[in-house]
């Protein structure tokens, strides 16, 4: 069944005038408003649409429905991490403590967000680990620079 909106979108990428549409939901109403298009009526006023501009065709053949992403909790999978993600997380952990030393560890900080050890987490687990990582960077770099700057008083 076409809905409302799915005409009007249709009338804006085949390029029609507001009055050429209308005309044309009115041949097929007899009424001024195309609110007052009975779902019959709209799926006409769409078939001769696609007759007139072939162009808004859309192909059929592609599926509908996207796949999910495994995700462990929903799927039941356990996803590991990449060597890579791993290593990265480490880097940017290095990184961190260059800047201020801290307490903070992959357990630990994989214990904060998780509850969990850093080797038990899912790829997508670390890679939240990862992002945390990098805005703590970023929150200390941006607070050393804005600190060092001479005020302009």
């Amino acid at each position: 069944m076409t809905s409302l909106k799915q005409l009007w979108t249709l009338k804006s990428n085949a390029g029609m005038s507001d009055e050429d549409f209308r005309s044309l939901c009115f041949s097929f109403s007899q009424k001024e408003s195309t609110k007052d298009l009975s779902p019959v009526q709209r799926d006409k006023v769409k078939a001769e649409m696609i007759r007139m501009y072939p162009q808004l065709k859309t192909n059929t053949s592609k599926p509908t429905t996207r796949k999910r992403s495994l995700t462990k909790k929903v799927d039941g999978i356990f996803v590991f991490p990449s060597h890579q993600q791993k290593e990265h997380a480490k880097f940017l952990l290095d990184s961190l403590l260059k800047l201020s030393p801290s307490g903070i560890n992959l357990d630990s900080q994989s214990y904060r967000m998780y509850k969990k050890s850093f080797q038990k987490l899912s790829r997508f687990e670390v890679q939240g680990i990862i992002e945390s990582l990098k805005g703590m960077i970023k929150r200390l770099e941006m607070a050393s620079t804005s600190s060092s700057k001479p005020s302009n008083s």
